[in-house]
């Protein structure tokens, strides 16, 4: 689904569908990381820098991991990403 919503053949930012699921998506990442913010984590810092550095890091890893160019020195990365999104998060 990833792959096909960032291709060519996925829907374009300008249909009011792709647009309100966006919207909606980017939304709850707001919502968390304000939350989060305001109980202390990354206190002090830009917020829209936070918020675009998960938002960076999520999709990077997306593209990665569809396109299978994760090193193979990094091992079994599905098993361990529960465990770099905490230690980005914390």
């Amino acid at each position: 689904m990833y792959r096909l919503m960032f291709s060519k053949y996925g829907f374009t930012l300008e249909s009011p569908q792709c647009r309100d699921n966006s919207d909606r998506a980017f939304g709850v990442l707001v919502r968390i990381a304000g939350r989060r913010m305001s109980e202390g984590w990354h206190a002090g810092e830009d917020s829209d820098a936070v918020i675009m550095s998960i938002w960076a890091l999520v999709h990077g890893w997306a593209g990665l991991l569809n396109e299978e160019l994760v090193p193979e020195e990094l091992g079994s990365i599905g098993e361990r990403w529960p465990e770099m999104i905490r230690r980005f998060l914390a």
